[in-house]
């Protein structure tokens, strides 16, 4: 079984307040902690930063009908 941890936070200049340098380091440190405790246990499969909500294309399946959003 394989699954997905995705987080979600406004891009940067999106207008939405933005972590302190401080808080990007304590998280970015939190989630190296994490994915070498995943990778320590054998489960690790990849990490992959996903592309600019400007360069992507929404997909979305809410009412039975499928809607795409650019």
């Amino acid at each position: 079984m394989r699954c997905s941890l995705v987080f979600h936070a406004p891009e940067p200049g999106a207008g939405a307040p933005q972590p302190s340098a401080e808080d990007m380091e304590e998280m970015q440190r939190l989630m190296t902690d994490y994915a070498d405790a995943l990778e320590a246990a054998g489960v690790f499969v990849a990490a992959e930063m996903l592309a600019p909500q400007s360069a992507t294309v929404t997909v979305t399946r809410r009412t039975g009908t499928v809607v795409i959003e650019d």
